[in-house]
């Protein structure tokens, strides 16, 4: 599940890196706005770097510190959508996706916090990790 999630993030980085304009008239914001390219250009290179480190490094943590960093992104763009500007739709309706992929991030990452000794399924045993998350 993991390797799909940074697949997807991956490819939807690489679509606002190379196609910023259709991307952001598809969602109904200005599509010819250089300034509103430039920030999905710079989205786009942000979650291909965070795609890349959670296929390499897929633990709990790296995926939980991403969660984090799209629950900070989708928390900012809400702030964006509120005000009645040219912005509105684009920031909501990236709002949503930075949301998704927090939840995503979060679930993935509590389904991999290894349980303590004891609470697994009968004869298997796994070591606490470092972060651990309560079910």
């Amino acid at each position: 599940m993991t390797q799909l999630l940074s697949v997807v993030r991956g490819a939807y980085g690489v679509a606002l890196c190379c196609a910023p304009g259709p991307l952001i008239g598809l969602a109904g914001g200005p599509a010819g706005d250089q300034r509103a390219r430039a920030v999905a250009r710079i989205l786009g290179a942000r979650h291909i770097a965070q795609a890349a480190l959670s296929a390499v490094r897929p633990n709990p943590a790296v995926l939980a510190i991403g969660a984090a960093a799209d629950t900070l992104h989708a928390t900012s763009m809400a702030a964006v959508a509120l005000p009645d500007t040219p912005y509105r739709r684009i920031a909501g309706t990236d709002a949503l996706i930075a949301t998704a992929f927090a939840m995503d991030g979060i679930i993935i990452a509590a389904g991999q916090a290894a349980p303590f000794r004891g609470q697994g399924p009968p004869g298997r045993t796994r070591r606490p990790s470092r972060l651990s998350f309560r079910r």
